[in-house]
C-alpha cells in the first residue's frame, strides 16, 4: 500500500479533482472491502457497503482535514456502515468480530488458540498494532500514519507488547 500516493490523491480529491478517484479507489478498495467482509461475512453485502462507504467519502471529502488519514477515515466509515447494516439485520457483533475487523484474508491467519490468549492479555490499542504488523504486514510507519500517532510510540508499544507476550505465553512464533 503506497500511503504517499494515496495521500497525494486524497489532496487532489479535496481540491475537487475527481479524475484522481479511480486511482485512489484502486489503491484502497481491497483493504476496505476485506475489512467489511470480516464484519458482514457476505461478499455481496460487503460490495454494497463498500460503494456506500466511497459515496459517503466523496460527499464529505472537502470537510475532511488534510492532515487526516484517508485510509483511517474510510475504515471508520466502513466499520460504522457495516455495524449499521448488521443492526438492521438484528445481529449482535461480538468482540471477536470487532477485533477481526483489521484482518486480511490474503495473509496467513494467526493460530486461533494463540489469538484468543493474546486478545485477553492485551489492551485494544496494543492488540491492533500487533495485528496490523503481524497479520496485515503493515510497516510501523504505515501503522503510525493510519492511527495518527508518532512512529516512536508505535515501535515502543509493539516491542513492549512482543516482549510481554514472549514472557507471558512462553512462545516465539505468533503465526
Amino acid at each position: 500500500m503506497n500511503l504517499d500516493k494515496i495521500n497525494e490523491l486524497f489532496i487532489r480529491l479535496k481540491n475537487k479533482d475527481l479524475t484522481a478517484f479511480d486511482e485512489f479507489y484502486n489503491l484502497t478498495n481491497k483493504y476496505i472491502f476485506y475489512n467489511i467482509v470480516k464484519i458482514v461475512d457476505d461478499f455481496a453485502d460487503a460490495e454494497d457497503i463498500l460503494q456506500d462507504t466511497y459515496l459517503y467519502f466523496l460527499k464529505k471529502v472537502h470537510s475532511i482535514s488534510a492532515s487526516s488519514s484517508p485510509i483511517g477515515y474510510l475504515l471508520i466509515t466502513a466499520k460504522h456502515k457495516s455495524i449499521d447494516f448488521m443492526r438492521k439485520r438484528k445481529r449482535v457483533i461480538n468482540d471477536e468480530e470487532y477485533i477481526n475487523f483489521h484482518y486480511f484474508e490474503e495473509f496467513e491467519p494467526i493460530k486461533e488458540d494463540v489469538f484468543l490468549k493474546i486478545k485477553d492479555l492485551l489492551p485494544k490499542d496494543e492488540l491492533e498494532i500487533v495485528i496490523l504488523h503481524v497479520i496485515n504486514q503493515m510497516t510501523f510507519k504505515e501503522i503510525a500514519l493510519l492511527n495518527n500517532i508518532p512512529l516512536g510510540t508505535v515501535l515502543w508499544k509493539y516491542n513492549k507488547t512482543i516482549k510481554y507476550l514472549k514472557e507471558e505465553l512462553n512462545i516465539d512464533d505468533y503465526r
